[in-house]
């Protein structure tokens, strides 16, 4: 009988997950390795949970992703999730996708035995190194070797080839030509996997990433992603944590040495030096889970079908990505930038309130959630209940302080506005009023309204349409059109002073 413990629910979509790599053969100490945890007062990361003889749903996840040429089916059963960097649609009917992986397989068989006549033992550091190498510019160089367009070998790498007496692959690669990644120039229009992106010949570095994941995974290398931006700058501000803005990379692991593999690097001669392709820049960088990185395809899918203002698709892809990683500030963060868009702030100020609980730093969700609760406070106001309009505006007061405090800029204006609603409210109650300047972080703000939560919710559930005269973000704040069964004039809009900040 096991003497571990699972930790989700029977029957959950994990559970049953967990139920078919129990009987793969897979046993509860090969999943109790841990997942990572980002301290963001600290900027450090941390394994944690590993070898506590509790068996969590993101060990179970992530170890079926990094194994998802034998699990991917079932992760798709059992949770719909997808798997961006796999060369499989799972379609018997299409061939696009095995004819890739044919590709690559007889490429990579190929590479193995000219590294293995070139002298090199099979399993050894520099043997994995060269087919990673041989094997990335396969990915990046172009389908046909072509006069006019010739995306051929940088010299950098075709030096590094030759110089290893592997002139047999660089041939093979000048006449067989690649998967073309580096000819791509134009992103694709949603976030996209690797078998779409190489379809559609478009994707930029998490797509291109996803496929040299693929590749390196298909010839048995050890390899993981890295996040990071290149800037200084952008590195001291840097939470250890993916997120929108950040560039996707791949690391490669032999034995105690590290080797990053970044195209916009590999491709720049003036860059490429073995510092920077075994440390430098990328120091800083860190290196993330597959369920990290499945969440971050999810939040980058969100964030497209938000710019194709599908806001319904863009929030249960932010779900799906939450449910996937719990403790995602970013996710967080801009599920709360969509229920604002789509006028829902009874479901905007939750998120706001759970990225601050998860990073008390985040100076943007401060400065977020004090312009939920702003606009809250007007919707109270014009409900008539002005000493909870003052108590919710003094609440939002502390909140962008605060974000003003860790580094949030250009609020000068904000503070002063809210600063004079609380003055001109004060004045109006009179001093005999008494209003609690403390709020508790569980306090419904919304529970105030005269017709009440409810109302509210039927209320933003059938908003009507706003002019385009009147706010340049029309369709972002319908809740200013009626609180209950009042209805605020289109007079009334041109006098409140927080609308220029929505």
């Amino acid at each position: 009988m096991s003497d571990y413990t699972v930790t989700f629910k029977p029957q959950s979509n994990i559970w049953k997950l967990y139920q078919k790599l129990k009987k793969s053969g897979v046993k509860d100490h090969d999943l109790d390795r841990g997942y990572p945890r980002t301290d963001y007062v600290k900027k450090k990361r941390y394994i944690i949970k590993r070898g506590d003889r509790k068996i969590q749903k993101q060990e179970v996840l992530n170890y079926a992703l990094e194994n998802h040429e034998k699990y991917q089916r079932a992760i798709k059963e059992t949770t719909g999730y997808v798997v961006p960097w796999s060369l499989d649609d799972l379609d018997p009917k299409t061939t696009f996708d095995s004819r890739i992986r044919a590709k690559v397989d007889k490429t990579i068989a190929i590479f193995k035995v000219e590294i293995k006549k070139a002298g090199y033992k099979d399993g050894t550091d520099k043997y994995k190194e060269l087919l990673a190498v041989s094997l990335f510019a396969y990915v990046m160089v172009s389908k046909k070797h072509s006069l006019l367009q010739n995306i051929a070998i940088p010299n950098h790498i075709k030096n590094e080839l030759r110089g290893a007496g592997l002139e047999a692959i660089v041939w093979y690669l000048m006449r067989f030509g690649g998967l073309g990644r580096k000819g791509i120039k134009n992103d694709c229009e949603l976030e996209a996997t690797a078998l779409e992106a190489l379809k559609k010949r478009c994707g930029l570095c998490s797509e291109t990433s996803s496929i040299v994941y693929a590749a390196f995974k298909r010839a048995k290398l050890r390899v993981g992603f890295l996040y990071g931006v290149f800037s200084q700058a952008g590195r001291k501000k840097m939470n250890p944590e993916p997120q929108a803005g950040m560039h996707l990379s791949i690391k490669l692991f032999i034995n105690k040495k590290i080797r990053y593999f970044e195209s916009t690097i590999e491709y720049d001669a003036s860059k490429y030096k073995l510092e920077t392709i075994y440390k430098g820049v990328f120091d800083l960088w860190f290196q993330v889970s597959n369920r990290e990185f499945l969440a971050m395809y999810y939040l980058s899918l969100a964030v497209e079908y938000s710019k194709k203002g599908e806001l319904d698709l863009a929030i249960a892809a932010f779900k799906r990505g939450i449910n996937i990683y719990p403790n995602f500030a970013a996710v967080y963060y801009d599920l709360g930038i969509y229920y604002v868009n789509k006028g829902r702030l009874d479901l905007a100020y939750p998120a706001f309130l759970r990225v601050i609980k998860i990073n008390p730093n985040y100076a943007k969700a401060f400065y977020q959630l004090g312009k939920t609760y702003a606009a809250i406070a007007l919707i109270l106001e014009k409900a008539g209940n002005k000493v909870k309009a003052l108590k919710v505006n003094q609440k939002a007061l502390v909140l962008i302080k605060k974000a003003k405090k860790l580094g949030e800029s250009g609020l000068e204006l904000l503070l002063s506005t809210l600063q004079d609603r609380i003055k001109a409210l004060e004045k109006e109650l009179g001093s005999k009023t008494k209003v609690n300047k403390s709020f508790s972080k569980s306090e419904n703000p919304l529970q105030g309204l005269v017709s009440g939560f409810k109302d509210y919710l039927k209320y933003v559930q059938k908003a009507p349409t706003c002019k385009k005269s009147l706010n340049p973000n029309c369709g972002k704040q319908q809740y200013f059109y009626e609180v209950g069964n009042q209805q605020i004039k289109e007079q009334d809009k041109q006098e409140m002073p927080l609308w220029r900040f929505f």
